[in-house]
């Protein structure tokens, strides 16, 4: 991950994934969902982002980035 992915993610930055994310959308509600399941899948951000990010899809009921289930609450991938 370069240091722009990593600052992207950290900071849900919709103007980045606007340019660097899926060509399919443009839609700002999607490309934040892209950018939470992103973080919470990432190894190499900081444990609090990616368990801030399991809470806010957790809470909307969503899944993982694979398509399966989020891990409970205090677990990360």
């Amino acid at each position: 991950m370069t240091p722009e992915q990593r600052a992207a993610l950290v900071s849900l930055d919709i103007e980045w994934a606007r340019r660097y994310g899926p060509l399919y959308t443009r839609d700002d509600e999607l490309l934040l969902i892209a950018l939470h399941k992103a973080r919470y899948a990432s190894r190499e951000l900081p444990p609090e982002v990616r368990h801030a990010s399991a809470e806010w899809l957790r809470e909307r009921g969503y899944c993982s980035i694979q398509g399966q289930p989020l891990l409970p609450p205090g677990y990360l991938p």
